[in-house]
């Protein structure tokens, strides 16, 4: 009994031992393994592929979209209306880029939260609840902007498409007004997440928190705000949607689906 006590108790030492070793080194199971790759197990939702372009691909979008408004956004209703008239094709494509990188932003807000629930799951839920519902107004309002291009092409149609931005800014007309707070707290909410569990380092943190700007832009009339927020979110996930990519490419997960494809 006494042996066999003493072999189980060296095991034990040994194994943990082996794990201390592994710190700081990225290997599974490991307590300083990053957040990021400890949520991309088998069936993770939406995947290192999805949520790497996303990352690279939706804050330059933003950037795009919303940067091609900046001089002709307006939040009066008629103002932005005459301005999409004579600028009918540079607003329209704008929209349709800013409303893309939005879309992609929702992958990118799961990816951080996920990855913030690893070690906070609290703070991750809540910060990616109040963030994917702060995403639904920019899509709301883009698509306002959206429809109301297609009726500017005369006096009185410009005059139903200001009637239609002004209405849609009204609170509490809908529901999605509520989108602007959740946006605000959401990505604070993120920051402090992604800071508290090492998933960005703390100035790409702080760029992530500026992310929350987005509804100033819209509301105050200075699109560039909204930019500038973008450009914050690009500072913080690019790095990081390159190193997800690049780890997806040199896991072995991922060279033996490649090999099951190709016939090796």
């Amino acid at each position: 009994m006494t042996g066999t006590n003493r072999s189980v108790t060296t095991s034990s030492i040994e194994s943990r031992n082996d794990e201390s070793r592994n710190i700081g080194t990225g290997k599974p199971g490991t307590e300083t393994e990053a957040p990021h790759r400890r949520q991309h197990g088998a069936g993770a939702f939406p995947g290192p592929l999805v949520s790497g372009i996303s990352l690279v691909v939706s804050p330059i979008l933003a950037i795009v979209g919303t940067g091609l408004a900046i001089g002709d956004y307006s939040e009066s209703g008629s103002v932005f209306a005459a301005d999409m008239a004579r600028h009918h094709g540079l607003l329209v494509t704008g929209i349709n880029i800013s409303i893309t990188g939005v879309t992609l932003g929702l992958f990118v807000v799961i990816f951080l939260a996920q990855a913030i629930c690893t070690t906070h799951p609290r703070l991750g839920r809540a910060a990616g609840v109040l963030a994917i519902i702060g995403l639904m107004g920019p899509m709301f309002f883009e698509g306002i902007f959206w429809g109301a291009s297609h009726v500017v092409d005369t006096t009185a149609h410009q005059n139903v498409a200001a009637t239609l931005i002004d209405r849609s800014n009204m609170v509490p007309t809908t529901i999605d007004n509520v989108s602007g707070p959740c946006l605000l707290v959401g990505f604070i909410l993120l920051a402090v997440g992604t800071a508290k569990s090492g998933v960005l380092s703390t100035p790409r943190s702080w760029a992530l928190g500026v992310t929350c700007l987005i509804p100033f832009g819209f509301i105050s009339g200075y699109i560039i705000i909204s930019t500038i927020a973008f450009v914050g979110l690009a500072i913080a996930v690019v790095p990081l949607g390159i190193q997800v990519l690049r780890e997806r490419s040199e896991s072995p997960a991922h060279d033996s689906v490649h090999g099951v494809a190709s016939g090796k």
